[in-house]
């Protein structure tokens, strides 16, 4: 039985989950653990799945701690069992926390006519609350300025809720938005689901006649869903199985003319989804994979997913059919393989529309050494098929070629092989580490599935990441790139210095219902 639970925290600077004795002894280290206010320890008790006089399972503790871990405002956590003097039958648990120092920016400078700043703090008081403020000028767009403000709430009142409130007013664009949600955080949690409000008005360019033309656009939304999962097997069991239901209400407000054939981003409409999920979930501890140092949770495991559903439009209804498939792998001689993919579309007279089929591999080979140096080569690929898009749906490679963004490419399917070798230095400075890479982004775009040269785009390049993982910022990237081909007026070569954290993992978590994403 578990007879106390103790909290230990360690510094932010210098502090370590491993050694709680560490401590920062000068500098700026030892100012910054001054102005750092604390986790309060309300807070990191309402993240806790289990209490004193509870009987003690590894597998909710091992959950517990990966939980602990995910929150944005904690580095680093370790769940300690400690013997309870001469009593064997009982045992004292410590929780060892290091926090992050939460207050911070992000800078995004593509040059002194495109850019935006963010200033946040992600544990406002020690509360768990996140505060954010972000600032955009792009001197191209009208008006050339824009805002955003944000206030996240983590764990309401301990129910593992979370939600924010959004409003956002960015060239054009406004969006007033609160969201409520809770994920499936264990196989033991049983229900989860999530409530979404909020209204945007915009003014879009269409063209008509070949000329430009502000269109202004306004809608109303509300997305709710819920779910129900069980256990597959006895308390340790990774499996389960998951039943959920989504409902979404798309109410336009203001709009240019529609018809049943035209302008089908505008019209109203009612969706109602279903899904069934079998899954199983498990984690593996590692390093040095998006972090410098500190522990990584890798999801393991598989997950299938087949969605159903009926969408009420204004003109017309249509049934909607989607699967879902993904496996991930670890092993310490081979490193991680992870893998999935999707296919989902409408049926409308008798024939399959707005769809999209997608598929998505990683790869993340072994840590080697050498001379003090840490190496790791990631693969990645990604590729997107539309099925009967309308017109003006298009897709891009903005998120998989870096720093195309610039190009406002668009067709209508893409497939895009992403190489990266990194190396992790032993190098660091007022808690400052460094890593530098080699990459290369190579794919197509095209308005057809036959892919060709004049489809072919790419970069390739050198960069370096800073992070020092006891500060919330970003890691911060300074890049520069070479494209082989880029569209008349552009540079082929580029500098980028941003803040970004890489992403690698395959997902298995989306058990919310939801179409196949066509981006």
């Amino acid at each position: 039985k578990i007879a106390s639970i103790q909290l230990k925290k360690v510094d932010v600077q210098a502090g370590s989950i491993l050694d709680t004795t560490q401590y920062a002894e000068a500098g700026l280290a030892k100012i910054l653990n001054r102005l750092h206010i604390p986790t309060r320890d309300f807070v990191i008790r309402e993240n806790l799945l289990f209490e004193e006089g509870d009987t003690v399972n590894s597998d909710l503790l091992a959950d517990n701690e990966r939980i602990l871990r995910s929150l944005t405002y904690i580095e680093d956590a370790r769940i300690y069992i400690k013997s309870h003097g001469k009593d064997e039958k009982k045992v004292d648990v410590l929780i060892v926390i290091k926090d992050v120092f939460p207050i911070g920016f992000d800078p995004v400078v593509t040059d002194l006519n495109n850019y935006r700043f963010e200033l946040f703090d992600k544990n406002f008081a020690g509360l768990g609350t996140e505060l954010r403020y972000k600032f955009y000028y792009n001197d191209a767009k009208f008006p050339p300025c824009g805002h955003e403000a944000l206030y996240w709430m983590n764990n309401l009142h301990g129910t593992f809720i979370d939600g924010f409130l959004q409003y956002r007013y960015v060239y054009g664009e406004t969006l007033v938005r609160v969201n409520f949600a809770k994920e499936f955080l264990t196989p033991r949690t049983r229900f989860a689901g999530g409530l979404d409000l909020g209204r945007i008005s915009e003014t879009r360019i269409e063209i008509e006649n070949g000329l430009k033309v502000r269109v202004p656009n306004a809608f109303n939304f509300g997305d709710i869903w819920g779910g129900r999962a069980f256990q597959v097997g006895d308390e340790s069991s990774r499996r389960t199985n998951v039943l959920a239901l989504r409902y979404r209400k798309d109410d336009v407000t203001s709009r240019p003319f529609v018809s049943p054939d035209s302008n089908r981003y505008y019209h109203d409409s009612d969706l109602l989804l279903g899904s069934v999920v079998f899954r199983k979930s498990e984690y593996y501890k590692s390093s040095l994979i998006r972090s410098f140092g500190t522990t990584e949770d890798i999801p393991v495991g598989w997950l299938y997913k087949f969605t159903v559903g009926l969408e009420a439009g204004e003109f017309y209804d249509r049934p909607y059919f989607g699967f879902e498939f993904v496996r991930t792998y670890v092993k310490i001689s081979a490193g991680y393989l992870g893998y999935g993919m999707g296919i989902g579309a409408f049926y409308h007279q008798q024939r399959w529309q707005q769809g999209a089929v997608k598929f998505n591999s990683t790869y993340v080979a072994p840590l080697l050494k050498k001379h003090g140096f840490r190496f790791r080569n990631i693969l990645n690929l990604d590729i997107t098929l539309g099925i009967r898009q309308s017109e003006r749906e298009y897709i891009d490679v903005d998120a998989e070629i870096r720093g195309i963004s610039d190009f406002e490419l668009s067709g209508k399917n893409k497939m895009v092989l992403s190489l990266e070798s990194i190396a992790f230095s032993p190098w660091e400075l007022a808690g400052f580490r460094f890593a530098f890479y080699a990459f290369s982004d190579f794919g197509f775009l095209s308005d057809d599935r036959h892919f060709n040269r004049s489809d072919f785009y790419g970069i390739a390049g050198l960069g370096c990441r800073i992070r020092n993982e006891s500060l919330v910022f970003n890691t911060l990237v300074l890049r520069i790139g070479y494209y082989p081909r880029v569209p008349d007026g552009y540079s082929q070569w580029k500098f980028d210095l941003s803040s970004k954290d890489p992403r690698f993992f395959t997902d298995i978590h989306t058990l919310k219902p939801h179409l196949i994403t066509y981006e």
